[in-house]
């Protein structure tokens, strides 16, 4: 079984001084256009191609920048932790889990402008477990009773194969464990989380512009229960 770790490049593009100077530079400048209107798609592969980024250093450009408009209506539509007692929460499934396994694997997590903790992993097509995915799972169904959450509906993508057999194991720890959650299968997740608009956990930007209140999960896991995690931050740098 393999780990969610890093990719063999990141310690390249991604460990290096002069590498982290370029991709702060990237970001204030795509932020600055997507302040002024300017498509995402091709005003980050402007940007990406003035700084000479490579295919990863562009992904992480994209999931890090975000115009002032669009950090302050995330930030103003985001709920504390304190008041999550008593709630249902949504959980966009795969967006927190791979999320929390590359934390706990030691892949690079990004500290995104919008106040948003974000991985560079991805699932296509199918999802196989790792290492570090039971050890997630627990931290998860912790945090949630640490939060007195109602309870947890989690949505996971039903195209993706194995999503089945997870969706039962996560049935089986939840109820072994007393977590208060259910887990359901969907074919277009983020269209879903957006249609019930109702208290949501997730990093995805498309999501977190369309739902009225949002917890900020993975940001809230990272800090109180993944302390080790690899975190870029380009906003402590001079």
């Amino acid at each position: 079984m393999k780990h969610r770790g890093k990719h063999p490049q990141d310690k390249q593009l991604f460990g290096q001084q002069t590498q982290l100077w370029s991709l702060q530079e990237a970001v204030r400048d795509l932020s600055f256009l997507l302040d002024r209107g300017y498509a995402e798609k091709s005003a980050s592969e402007l940007v990406g191609n003035r700084y000479r980024l490579r295919k990863r250093q562009k992904k992480a450009l994209l999931l890090m920048s975000s115009g002032q408009e669009a950090q302050a209506n995330r930030l103003n539509k985001q709920i504390p932790a304190e008041m999550l007692a008593g709630e249902t929460l949504y959980i966009d499934g795969y967006n927190l889990l791979i999320g929390m396994e590359a934390a706990l694997s030691q892949g690079y997590l990004l500290e995104c402008e919008d106040g948003q903790i974000r991985d560079l992993a991805s699932v296509h097509g199918s999802y196989k477990k790792v290492m570090e995915t039971q050890k997630a799972i627990e931290i998860m169904g912790q945090a949630l009773l640490d939060l007195k959450v109602e309870k947890a509906q989690w949505i996971f993508d039903r195209p993706i194969s194995n999503s089945g057999k997870l969706k039962q194991e996560m049935l089986q720890m939840a109820q072994e464990n007393n977590w208060p959650w259910e887990v359901e299968l969907a074919f277009n997740p983020d269209k879903e989380l957006v249609t019930l608009n109702q208290l949501t956990a997730s990093s995805d930007a498309w999501i977190l512009d369309r739902v009225d209140r949002s917890f900020n999960f993975m940001g809230h896991l990272v800090r109180n229960y993944v302390p080790d995690a690899e975190v870029i931050s380009l906003y402590d740098m001079a």
